[in-house]
């Protein structure tokens, strides 16, 4: 599991100051959320899909995200446009409006997720979250829970394909779940062995003193024309 597999890349997103990423990314999420119109939600949707291409994603891991968003808003069609009486079933108009709406947002916003945050290091958002003041705290918590994300979800492989291997996940009945029990169990002894590793390593280091700095991260012009024509872009969709 690869959570950085976006950030690889020399396109031109990815060459773009996190800062600036970061406030776009802002401006755009904030404008589709908002938004009331269709025309905007579709206009937004399209320029999602514009950066997403120019960033030359990955097309399948690209996929099983909108995938992975889109499973959850089928619910939303499956319930929200339906209401029941003592007639039977109807379909509420407004409810469609609505789920198609969300639709168009949930996917304008992904995009903008994964083409300006995605094609950044963590390092490089986290460095561009203390330029902006943030709480260290919070900028450290952001920062193991991205991090560490990965590595929950290898030591998770690593403890199913072993139970797997001896035959230990094929029970049925009340034993396939004492099996599952035990599986999380030993998830959840692994992070906090891991939690303490990292807690001894910065207690040896006095504490963590700030990121890595494998380059500067320098606002050029060409940055603040890019958030300026966000900035002119949003404007004109609000008020389409």
């Amino acid at each position: 599991m690869h959570l950085e597999e976006f950030a690889l890349g020399q396109s031109f997103f990815h060459r773009l100051s996190a800062r600036i990423k970061i406030l776009s990314f802002l401006v755009l999420s904030f404008s589709a959320a908002f938004t009331q119109s269709y025309y905007s939600a579709g206009v937004l949707l399209g320029l999602g899909a514009v950066f997403a291409a120019f960033c030359r994603l990955p097309f399948k891991s690209l996929l099983q995200r909108v995938w992975a968003v889109n499973l959850f808003i089928v619910f939303l069609w499956l319930t929200v446009p339906f209401f029941f009486s003592f007639r039977g079933v109807h379909i509420n108009p407004q409810g469609l409006v609505l789920c198609g709406l969300i639709t168009l947002k949930a996917n304008a916003i992904l995009l903008f997720t994964v083409s300006l945050l995605g094609t950044s290091e963590i390092f490089a958002l986290s460095r561009a979250l203390l330029q902006f003041r943030i709480p260290k705290k919070l900028v450290y918590l952001f920062f193991f829970f991205y991090r560490y994300i990965s590595v929950l979800h290898s030591e998770y492989s690593k403890i199913f394909s072993a139970m797997k291997l001896r035959g230990l996940l094929w029970r049925r009945g009340f034993g396939a779940w004492k099996n599952y029990a035990a599986l999380l169990a030993g998830l959840f002894i692994k992070a906090s062995q891991r939690s303490e590793r990292v807690y001894n390593a910065l207690v040896l280091r006095g504490g963590m003193a700030g990121f890595p700095v494998f380059f500067e991260d320098n606002v050029k012009v060409k940055d603040w024309v890019f958030f300026a024509g966000v900035l002119l872009l949003a404007g004109v969709v609000i008020w389409l």
